[in-house]
């Protein structure tokens, strides 16, 4: 053996033995250990843009980047149920909005030139179409003659819960409402207070309200039977697109976006009543659980913080405690932008996805 190594062996293999105790224990290289919480993790092989949960909880509704069709799976294993095509020239287009109905039977999907299909689940058929103006509208009407309006593209979509009614979004700042029953357009809230680039939809639990996120980093809430703004939540950060949320009873709507805070607001009043703020999270996503004593917020990357300065976000989903006005727990795993977080019916599961091409089911207990 070499004489430097005979002269160094002893120290080489000390070193060698300390390297490989802290590469072991170290927090940092050591393996976590699976999160008990996440029951299942879907890969769906595309960013996931949207999803939608059955009211029974035994079906998710995803539409995925550039997807071909709508896909439909079962929570108790995960596994495709059917899909359904979408039309060849939405192919390529990204949807960003999916709905059931409140009985399970239909989903809302956007289609082509401002449209918007009902797909009947139990066999994939398409079985009626709302559009936001009628071919003599877009020719001849006052009240709707942009001749954008033929390229208009649908960016939310919503049913009221008692399923009468079904609200949708465009990119030129219309938010729509047609009654269900004979499809004529009940309300047109057509820039009476700008709201530009309509981010979400929901509506009260009354059906009276009708509630939007917008670009601006505000919310509206409107009266359908008036047309009047109720509420302008104005006090939140501009620049950012946001998500709007009821709570159950309608007593409180949550707003969230990029930045940290997120904020539970009267509807009765229009004022905040609660703000929640943790480092790293955010707001795109927003869901309650069925009492509305808890709240999921789900974040993205570039999570504005206070003061305008920007940094990268974890991408865990937070769930906040309404009645306590605290954190209840923090749910990670996911390693892209949150596109969904959504409550179980029965309050037992949550459902998220993401642009990290999964969807995960996780349980709170």
């Amino acid at each position: 053996m070499r004489p430097f190594i005979k002269t160094y062996l002893w120290e080489i293999a000390v070193i060698l033995f300390f390297l490989g105790f802290y590469l072991f224990y170290s927090p940092f290289f050591r393996p976590k250990p699976p999160d008990e919480r996440l029951i299942r993790t879907i890969s769906t092989g595309s960013q996931v843009n949207s999803i939608a949960l059955s009211p029974d909880d035994q079906l998710i509704a995803s539409v995925s980047k550039r997807s071909e069709a709508i896909t439909l799976w079962r929570t108790s294993d995960g596994q495709v149920v059917s899909t359904i095509p979408l039309p060849k020239s939405k192919v390529g287009d990204d949807v960003r909005s999916i709905a059931f109905s409140p009985d399970g039977a239909m989903l809302a999907v956007p289609e082509i030139e401002g449209m918007v299909g009902l797909w009947r689940v139990v066999d994939g058929q398409l079985a009626q179409t709302f559009q936001i103006a009628t071919p003599h509208d877009r020719d001849s009407s006052a009240q709707n003659n942009d001749p954008r309006i033929n390229k208009a593209s649908i960016v939310s979509v919503a049913f009221s819960p008692d399923g009468s009614l079904l609200a949708a979004a465009d990119d030129f700042e219309k938010i729509w409402v047609w009654t269900m029953a004979d499809g004529a357009v009940l309300a047109l809230f057509d820039k009476q207070d700008r709201c530009p680039d309509p981010f979400h939809l929901a509506f009260s639990a009354d059906n009276q309200l009708l509630a939007v996120g917008c670009d601006a980093g505000s919310a509206y809430i409107w009266e359908i039977s008036t047309g009047t703004v109720r509420h302008h939540l104005s006090d939140m950060f501009a620049g950012h697109r946001n998500n709007v949320a009821f709570q159950p009873d309608s007593s409180l709507i949550a707003t969230g976006g990029d930045a940290v805070e997120v904020k539970l607001w009267s509807v009765a009043t229009g004022d905040v009543v609660a703000t929640f703020v943790e480092e790293d999270a955010g707001g795109m996503s927003l869901g309650f659980n069925p009492d509305g004593t808890l709240l999921a917020a789900g974040g993205r990357t570039d999570v504005h913080r206070l003061g305008g300065v920007s940094h990268v976000g974890d991408y865990s989903i937070r769930v906040w405690d309404v009645v306590n006005q605290r954190l209840f727990t923090t749910l990670p795993g996911h390693t892209n932008h949150l596109t969904g977080v959504i409550f179980s019916h029965d309050g037992q599961f949550i459902v998220s996805s993401s642009k990290d091409e999964t969807i995960r089911i996780w349980r709170l207990e």
